[in-house]
């Protein structure tokens, strides 16, 4: 009987110890200065300041996750549910799932891999997308979206934001408040262009399908939209909403336009230089 007591109080004492250790892999954390964490279990909110970096591979995850000043969160496998970054922070984005992530006030994001439902950037924050997936992404506050790869079921910029598309696949892209949209790669599966936005294709061979026409360089109208890339990559986009206020914009890539020109000088040279002036010229 004695036995089964020390047993059973060695046994207590030990789940007693335990408890704590098994707790604090789900607890907090928070980095200054130039401390470094891999997370590759599960933890609860992390906060980042100073030059601090936190790196998440696989087998980790966090609830919720802030950065600020000049600290760097890399996220390349596990999971983040909602990460927060701000000032002069950065995220690096290269594998693994994140619910909803927000750069505010200037951050810069990279994202060239992994699942992400939900992005919102604020206040002039950066973002590169070169692959992976994103539900949604909208741009506010003159925020900047540069896309070379991956794909995007709605892209939407708002409030004077910048968007340039070069590559990558986008189906419902919507600039609306001033914002401005360059698409000279890619493909755009369906154009929604509101209040004062505009929205210009370099590219070459411009077809406008029924609905659509041409006041200089500018489309009228709503249609469906197609031509090539430089590269002679064809596409097509469906033009569905193309308010009054609002400008689509067909411009021959500049490049083009640089070649065209100096076909047009030689063309001149050449006859210059067939002329051959007379005894009364």
């Amino acid at each position: 009987m004695k036995t089964h007591l020390m047993f059973g109080a060695l046994l207590g004492a030990a789940l007693a110890l335990v408890g704590p250790l098994a707790g604090e892999g789900r607890g907090d954390f928070t980095l200054h200065g130039n401390e470094q964490l891999t997370v590759d279990t599960y933890l609860g909110y992390g906060t980042l300041y100073d030059q601090s970096r936190a790196r998440i591979v696989s087998g980790g995850f966090v609830d919720g996750l802030s950065a600020f000043d000049a600290s760097v969160v890399d996220i390349c496998g596990g999971g983040v549910s909602g990460l927060y970054a701000y000032q002069a922070s950065a995220v690096h984005f290269s594998s693994g799932v994140v619910d909803h992530l927000t750069p505010q006030g200037g951050c810069v994001v990279d994202i060239s891999g992994g699942s992400l439902t939900d992005l919102t950037a604020y206040d002039a924050s950066v973002v590169h997308f070169s692959g992976g997936s994103v539900s949604w992404l909208c741009a506010w506050g003159a925020s900047a979206v540069q896309l070379s790869g991956g794909t995007m079921n709605y892209l939407i910029a708002r409030e004077s934001s910048v968007v340039d598309i070069s590559g990558g696949s986008v189906s419902n892209l919507c600039p609306q408040g001033g914002s401005v949209v360059d698409i000279s790669g890619g493909s755009v599966s369906d154009l929604d262009v509101r209040d004062a936005s505009v929205a210009t294709f370099w590219g070459l061979d411009f077809h406008l399908g029924e609905g659509l026409y041409l006041e200089g360089d500018r489309v009228l109208g709503m249609g469906v939209l197609s031509g090539e890339w430089f590269d002679g990559t064809p596409w097509a986009v469906n033009i569905s909403t193309n308010e009054s206020g609002a400008t689509i914009l067909v411009i021959p890539e500049p490049a083009t336009v640089v070649l065209l020109a100096l076909g047009g000088l030689a063309l001149l040279h050449r006859r210059g230089a067939a002329f051959v002036p007379g005894p009364n010229s």
